[in-house]
């Protein structure tokens, strides 16, 4: 039945994702592991002892998740975070410096265009659909 669960048997799937079927790789699988736990003693042992391991890490898990709520920690944690960050303001981004190189962008690459251009620029036929005011136009660029 390792045949049909891919490369893996089920018992090192079972170690790989836990006792539940559901997070398994892959249906085949799953089912080849609920069919050996089925038929196999010594699986269904190996299968009840990840259960009762899945539950006592929930369990843990939990425990901790309560103490850390309790404790205020991420709370400290955020505060202290917050305090050593200051806030970036826009008016501090230097938006002149942002146009100042978008138009430099813009008047370099019109130079080399210019300049530098081999073939000259087909035309593209447009076509304006505003038929509200004109109706559909056809437009030569």
């Amino acid at each position: 039945m390792a045949d049909t669960a891919g490369a893996h048997p089920p018992a090192v799937l079972l170690d790989t994702y836990g006792a539940d079927f559901d997070r398994w790789n892959n249906r085949e699988a799953a089912l080849a592991g609920r069919e050996q736990l089925l038929r196999d003693r010594a699986f269904r042992h190996a299968w009840d002892a990840e259960r009762r391991l899945d539950a006592a890490l929930f369990a843990t898990c939990t425990e901790l998740d309560r103490d850390i709520e309790e404790s205020g920690a991420l709370q400290r944690l955020m505060r202290q975070t917050l305090a050593a960050t200051r806030p970036a303001s826009l008016a501090e981004f230097g938006w002149h410096r942002l146009a100042a190189a978008v138009l430099l962008a813009a008047a370099l690459g019109g130079t080399f265009d210019l300049l530098f251009a081999q073939t000259p620029a087909g035309t593209a036929t447009v076509v304006v659909g505003d038929n509200l005011l004109f109706g559909p136009d056809a437009v030569e660029l």
